[in-house]
């Protein structure tokens, strides 16, 4: 399964300084949080780039294996699972139906719920509105986000 190490730094290094300040429910959680959240949306959308870069290796022909990665880069606009879904759909029926599977199976709508959540207030700071999400949320939607990594591997038929 892939990870989000960049995402796992960001955290590990945010709870180390947390605990140790005993900042929890501060204003530097907050920004912490917003990092954090940040960090994760970027990470999930180029993880499910590189697993459709690395699916499209299958192409024999090198031109059309070259217009797809070009074409591909812009296909992941966000994190959302409806939006990842519409994505593995342009890979067929049968693909969108395995990465909802996998879904339903490992991360149910609560955990589609939460991700949706951060995507949109990750959204929200581009109107700098601080995020009303703690930073102990942003650690679940980091495990909520490998189980959603872990959907895109199965319905694409790729790991990293």
């Amino acid at each position: 399964m892939a990870s989000l190490p960049e995402t796992k730094r960001v955290l590990d290094d945010c709870t180390k300084h947390l605990t140790d300040t005993n900042t929890f429910a501060s204003p530097i959680e907050v920004y912490l949080a917003r990092s954090a959240l940040i960090t994760l949306c970027a990470e999930i959308e180029l993880t499910v780039a590189k697993l459709i870069g690395k699916r499209l290796e299958a192409i024999t022909d090198l031109e059309l294996l070259d217009f797809s990665r070009t074409t591909s880069k812009n296909v992941v606009r966000n994190a959302r699972p409806g939006e990842l879904g519409k994505v593995m759909e342009k890979f067929g029926p049968n693909c969108r139906a395995r990465f909802d599977a996998h879904l339903d199976q490992h991360l149910g709508l609560a955990g589609r719920g939460r991700i949706g959540n951060i995507v949109d207030h990750r959204d929200d700071f581009n109107h700098v509105t601080p995020p009303p999400i703690t930073f102990r949320e942003a650690q679940q939607g980091y495990i909520d986000a490998l189980e959603l990594i872990a959907a895109i591997e199965a319905a694409l038929g790729v790991v990293l």
